[in-house]
């Protein structure tokens, strides 16, 4: 009998999951992310400003995810990572050369780099999994690809926490006047230091690229035929989806922890000024919560691969659940703890989503059905998220911010029990079995 270790030599034996692990850590684990929403505001636009670009980019995503997955099944997985590779150095080459307080030229350069960053994010969305998973040889392909997760999730985890903290560090004047004070090197200008964590991510796009070019593609494609089977692929997907039934509940359980986790990742900053904590901290706090999320794979590997969907996403709905209530009750410096376990839901479901979704899934529409997944998901974060900033809209309209907040939080793991309740109904109505005939 294999052991762990065999399986994953296994596994990175193939040199397009190495480049896989390599590529997403690159892609996703940005120098910006600890300060993406002051960097807008700090080049001279307004908050409105801000939700409009990201309005942009949400929907750029939403139009594109589908067609991309299906693209990428048609043509090839590589080209479409390679593609979002090179898009994301054109998002970054946006902001560089965005002007402060540039007005209409600013806010023209800031929407075409989240136009470009929903292209990009969509073209590799199920493109690089996909390219990935097909790579794999063997009858145990599942275990194996709990190997690749498992081993993704940690360098995430590290890459993340690296990120956040330089990048936090890089964007703070009083950094460089520390290192003034001890190294004599001069504080850069501050319309050169806001853009320091850019050029960083500048780099690793370029890296992207270069990890990219590399990969290998796995399947014979159709490049010519695209105009008539991009739609039938599409819907072959869907169907299968709508067929499948342990697909179907994966995905049902997948978007209800995945929307209120999701939510709150983008207001944590805000959840922590809430609760008083130092805005300095924020970076720090960012990169020990992805540390800590170092530990998921080590529990949710195991626990994938002796239950079926069902349990597993109820064991990331109940740490969902426990965070969503926590940070509701908690209004002083321990509401991190809770915060550490809505991140960590966030984690372990995004590594059963993989996990199951590309085991259910042929090689054939395997980038689509990964897409419409992303789709799906993108849908319900928008729909909550909608939902949460009218609730605390209104609220506030009746009351002080602080009471209408504390009230919103409350209401999050209130509206998960009913969502859960739904979700119970219809997994033990449709019953789904996977391959292996797991509940």
């Amino acid at each position: 009998m294999d052991t762990s270790a065999d399986i994953k030599q296994q596994a990175f034996e193939e040199k397009n999951i190495r480049l896989f692990v390599w590529f997403r850590v690159l892609f996703n684990c940005r120098f910006y992310y600890p300060v993406l929403a002051i960097f807008f505001v700090d080049l001279g636009l307004t908050l409105s400003q801000f939700v409009i670009l990201n309005g942009i980019w949400a929907l750029t995503i939403v139009l594109l995810e589908v067609p991309s997955g299906a693209l990428a099944d048609l043509i090839g997985r590589k080209r479409l990572v390679v593609g979002s590779a090179i898009l994301m150095v054109f998002e970054m080459l946006f902001l560089l050369l965005a002007p402060t307080d540039g007005g209409w030229w600013l806010f023209s350069l800031c929407a075409l780099n989240r136009f470009f960053a929903g292209v990009a994010e969509a073209a590799a969305s199920g493109a690089d999994e996909a390219l990935a998973y097909d790579s794999l040889k063997g009858e145990d392909k599942d275990k194996q690809w709990d190997e690749v997760l498992c081993t993704l999730g940690r360098r995430y985890a590290l890459t993340m926490a690296f990120a956040m903290m330089i990048g936090a560090l890089v964007y703070d004047s009083q950094t460089f006047s520390w290192l003034n004070t001890y190294t004599g090197i001069g504080v850069p200008p501050s319309s050169l230091l806001i853009r320091l964590p850019i050029l960083l991510c500048l780099i690793q796009g370029i890296l992207a690229i270069c990890v990219a070019v590399r990969m290998k593609e796995q399947r014979e494609t159709t490049p010519k035929k695209v105009n008539t089977q991009l739609f039938q692929q599409t819907f072959e997907a869907i169907q299968w989806l709508w067929l499948s039934k342990a697909a179907l509940v994966l995905i049902l359980g997948g978007v209800m922890v995945d929307s209120l986790s999701r939510n709150f990742a983008t207001l944590t900053s805000s959840y922590y000024r809430y609760i008083e904590i130092p805005e300095f901290t924020f970076g720090f706090i960012g990169a020990g919560i992805s540390l800590i999320a170092f530990t998921v794979p080590y529990y949710a590997k195991p626990l994938a691969q002796k239950f079926g969907i069902v349990a597993n996403v109820l064991a990331a709905t109940a740490t969902s659940a426990v965070g969503l209530t926590g940070i509701a009750l908690c209004t002083n410096f321990w509401g991190i703890l809770p915060a550490i376990l809505i991140m960590m839901s966030l984690y372990h479901i995004r590594f059963i989503m993989s996990r199951f979704l590309n085991q259910l899934t042929g090689s054939k529409i395997r980038a689509t059905v990964l897409s419409v997944k992303g789709l799906i998901f993108n849908l319900g974060y928008a729909g909550f998220s909608f939902l949460f900033a009218q609730t605390l809209a209104i609220r506030t309209r009746q009351q002080d911010f602080s009471t209408a907040y504390q009230d919103v939080l409350w209401l999050t793991p209130l509206f998960l029990l009913f969502i859960f309740i739904i979700f119970i109904l219809l997994a033990w109505r449709i019953r789904p079995r996977s391959e292996n005939g797991d509940f």
